[in-house]
């Protein structure tokens, strides 16, 4: 876990210790330790379903056969867990050894496109400063 400020809000980036499937048991505590609503967390996984590079960020809905979201949703009561689902491109076709091909990786390219940007604080910054809908009204286009 490390903290983080991005417009000038405190964030804090964890990654659990757990493993992916038993995500639940870290983010709960988490959670409760903090006293944070659910609609301030904000969950970052993989999505095979998705063309590479591509994003979706929703508000709330089923893990969507995800296992680690699924224990997320369990341990923290509710639904209603903003998400970003981003692909993993390890697992993409024609990357099978974990290489991007360069036009992948170029400036504006499918990886450039995913989580970050060539924004300040990228996808997750809007999703920090102006809110779920804002971030998905910005991001959710095809």
């Amino acid at each position: 876990m490390t903290e983080i400020r991005l417009g000038g809000a405190k964030v804090l980036l964890v990654r659990p210790l757990t493993y992916m499937n038993l995500s639940g048991q870290a983010i709960g505590p988490l959670l409760a330790f903090y006293k944070l609503p659910v609609a301030d967390l904000l969950v970052v996984c993989d999505d095979l379903s998705l063309p590479l590079g591509r994003l979706r960020l929703r508000a709330s809905g089923s893990s969507g056969g995800q296992k680690g979201l699924q224990d997320i949703i369990r341990a923290a009561g509710v639904a209603d867990v903003p998400r970003l689902r981003i692909r993993n491109w390890r697992n993409a076709p024609g990357v099978g050894d974990g290489r991007l091909r360069p036009e992948q990786v170029r400036p504006g390219g499918n990886a450039d496109r995913g989580i970050g940007g060539r924004q300040r604080g990228g996808r997750c910054g809007v999703w920090v400063t102006a809110g779920i809908a804002a971030a998905m009204n910005q991001f959710n286009r095809a």
